[in-house]
């Protein structure tokens, strides 16, 4: 049971082009507070026990603070990226990775 009221979150989704779709073994990592002082990190996984299953988005948990200030991703496929906020708390933010058209 969750008491907590006036808390804040955000909410990561992927649409991968090159990876497999839901991103399904990225990590995500955000940094957030006083001069960036805090961090967590998610991983999207397809399972969550016997028998069920785990939506693949990374949600966060931010307590009293108002936004994040830095995404850092770090792709199934190896790859890492990173994107300089702000993140608005109480956001759901979907993120695109698309291929590069051919030349």
């Amino acid at each position: 049971r969750n008491n907590t009221r006036d808390v804040n979150s955000i909410i990561f989704t992927l649409d991968d082009s090159i990876g497999n779709r839901y991103g399904i073994g990225t990590v995500f990592t955000i940094h957030y507070g006083s001069e960036i002082e805090r961090h967590q990190m998610r991983e999207i996984k397809a399972g969550g026990g016997y028998l069920s299953f785990d939506e693949p988005v990374a949600h966060f948990g931010l307590g009293s603070h108002q936004q994040v200030d830095r995404l850092e991703i770090r792709w199934s496929t190896g790859g890492v990226t990173e994107i300089p906020g702000p993140f608005r708390a109480g956001s759901r933010y979907s993120l695109k990775r698309r291929k590069a058209p051919d030349p």
